[in-house]
């Protein structure tokens, strides 16, 4: 019972880190589209 409870509770933590980093790294390309087109005008 406890493995599964572990192995559920790294899942978790496997995807929020996951999904933390694709926030991060979509807003960091977002800023950069913003700041070329910034650079562009």
């Amino acid at each position: 019972m406890a493995s599964l409870k572990n192995r559920a509770k790294a899942t978790g933590e496997m995807i929020v880190s996951r999904t933390v980093h694709d926030l991060v790294v979509g807003s960091k390309t977002r800023v950069q589209a913003v700041a070329d087109l910034q650079t562009g005008i």
